[in-house]
């Protein structure tokens, strides 16, 4: 039900037209909140299987999702290796990154880049590190805030 409850209509419901569904599948949710979601529902998950509060970990998670695609971006504007092995053309043609967002440009490809869009990249990398840290110290458990911690330094690492 939480599915149903969070994703459009045209996604799940058959009387909706294939074109309609990948309109919607092609113009709505950003990489961002598709990021944020793959991060967030196993620390969820595993919260609640350990009886922890598994609204700090979805917190947490999602917070690290959206910093891992920020990293992957930076990485791949500067020309490096992303950890999904992946170049910048890559992310923009499979939307998988959060530069279109970022630099409010809808349609962005790697050719027609603003000369500002690694400091902006960096920039909002930085931003999701402090505020992973910020929801890692609302953990409640000293083991888990150390490990979170040092996971999101180790994803942080090319924006510090």
């Amino acid at each position: 039900m939480y599915w149903r409850r969070n994703l459009p209509r045209a996604l799940y419901d058959s009387s909706v037209t294939p074109e309609l569904r990948a309109a919607v599948v092609t113009t709505g949710v950003g990489a961002e909140a598709v990021f944020a979601s793959l991060f967030e529902f196993p620390l969820r998950i595993g919260a609640a299987l350990g009886g922890a509060d598994a609204e700090a970990f979805r917190t947490c998670g999602a917070v690290l999702g959206r910093l891992f695609l920020r990293v992957e971006d930076v990485l791949a504007l500067r020309g490096e290796r992303t950890r999904l092995d992946a170049t910048l053309p890559d992310l923009l043609d499979g939307r998988i990154s959060a530069l279109p967002e970022l630099l409010a440009v809808p349609g962005l490809t790697a050719g027609a880049l603003p000369a500002h869009a690694l400091r902006v990249a960096v920039a909002a990398g930085r931003k999701a590190s402090a505020e992973f840290e910020q929801g890692c110290n609302r953990l409640p458990d000293p083991f888990a805030r150390s490990l979170m911690s040092a996971v999101g330094a180790w994803v942080a690492a090319p924006v510090e």
